[in-house]
């Protein structure tokens, strides 16, 4: 009987043990899944350089990477992982935490070369000691933040999970100028040569014709609607007179800006935020190193009827510009179409051209300057230093000030709470 009893005063303690194995177990079985999810990711990624032409679609398509259910990650056993995603973000999660920078998020998740970097050092200079701001083009941004395997509309929801007061932004600009953009942003590459070190460079025909021949690798590497494509918000129509698209589910609210509107930007915002701010340019392609070049190519190009049709036909150009607008801009290359077939590489020839340069050294050496994240702009530090800059920033009316000038900053000692918000 005593042998009984002691054993019915144990079951207690025997119960809890037992689930806490089950529940290790489980915990274990996810990470290691996370652990194979990675190095999945980089097989995948270095598959990509090696054989395909759109290694940007093999990193930021959710479709591809993004293995893991609502119904996994939200599992009670996985609390923990949802809790770690949240830490390597420097999300507050403590429910009587009252800073409003812990529950006003805002999220640029948008094409490269749309204008959102502006929008992201405006926010920065001004708001930053209200809101908390991430800036993200694909989900290989979101692993550089140690968050893997999960989708972006999962951080959403899990955001949401915690009642933060979440922004998602993202811009529209006319597919052919983002192909530009981004095509110079790649130059070092293309060329392989460091324009910054030897800016000057001979045979500027060969920016136009290099261009027209990559230009269908762009088109498809970066017509992609985040509303449509990734958000899946398919119903939201496009406010012309309001000049925004929105749409709010629960605490996250998506707004759909156009890049042709960035002077209204604040007007079309602050009504959001409850606060105004003024935009600034940052990170334009005509203030690097082969601006001039930039320059020249927008005075000379040329393109091809077979491009032309693409523009204007493009559905979100039909879906974010009125038709007024669309006729306006499709008169800038009234001039500039010519009737050749010769340009635009093949998928053979693309693949051969990527392959060379992949395989290659250079690039690793030449890729273009990163934002450092102790830029002024576009930092979320709110420390004394970063504080009186940003001040000293507006004081001066941004008068005779470079704000791609990295601050230096001499090491801080940061308490647990700094590093949270």
């Amino acid at each position: 009987m005593l042998v009984l009893f002691i054993l019915f005063a144990m079951r207690k303690s025997y119960l809890v043990i037992i689930n806490k194995y089950l529940y290790m177990h489980s915990e274990t079985n996810f990470r290691q899944y996370i652990s194979e999810y990675k190095i999945n990711i980089e097989k995948e990624k270095n598959k990509g350089r090696e054989l395909s032409t759109d290694k940007s679609k093999l990193v930021c398509d959710e479709k591809v990477f993004n293995t893991i259910s609502d119904e996994e990650l939200f599992d009670i056993k996985n609390k923990s992982y949802i809790k770690e995603i949240l830490e390597n973000l420097k999300i507050c999660i403590d429910p009587k935490c009252n800073n409003p920078r812990c529950k006003n998020l805002i999220y640029l998740y948008t094409n490269k070369k749309v204008g959102s970097t502006s929008l992201w050092g405006s926010i920065n200079l001004y708001l930053s000691e209200l809101f908390r701001t991430f800036h993200y083009h694909n989900i290989g941004d979101l692993e550089r933040d140690k968050v893997y395997g999960i989708s972006i509309n999962q951080l959403f929801k899990i955001l949401n999970m915690y009642n933060k007061n979440v922004f998602i932004i993202d811009i529209y600009r006319p597919i052919f100028d983002v192909c530009v953009s981004n095509y110079f942003n790649e130059l070092n590459i293309h060329f392989q040569r460091d324009f910054n070190i030897y800016p000057e460079f001979e045979y500027k025909d060969t920016f136009v014709h290099r261009f027209l021949n990559l230009f269908e690798h762009y088109y498809s590497k970066y017509d992609v609607d985040y509303f449509n494509d990734v958000y899946n918000i398919g119903n939201c129509e496009f406010n012309f007179e309001k000049k925004h698209g929105y749409y709010q589910d629960e605490n996250i609210k998506y707004i759909k800006l156009r890049l042709c509107d960035s002077l209204e930007w604040n007007k079309i915002l602050s009504p959001y935020f409850g606060y105004n701010f003024e935009l600034i340019k940052y990170n334009e392609t005509e203030s690097k190193s082969w601006g001039k070049y930039y320059k020249y190519f927008k005075d000379n190009y040329f393109i091809t009827t077979n491009i032309y049709n693409k523009i204007k036909d493009n559905k979100q150009f039909s879906k974010y510009y009125s038709l007024q607008e669309r006729e306006s801009y499709l008169n800038n290359f009234s001039n500039r179409i010519k009737d050749d077939l010769s340009y635009g590489f093949q998928e053979a020839q693309l693949v051969f051209y990527y392959n060379i340069i992949n395989k290659n050294e250079i690039p690793n050496i030449l890729s273009n300057i990163s934002l450092e994240s102790n830029a002024p702009l576009c930092n979320n530090c709110i420390c004394d230093v970063c504080k009186s800059h940003k001040k000293n920033i507006i004081k001066n009316n941004f008068l005779n000030k470079n704000h791609n000038k990295i601050l230096i900053k001499k090491p801080q000692k940061l308490n647990k709470i700094n590093l949270l918000l």
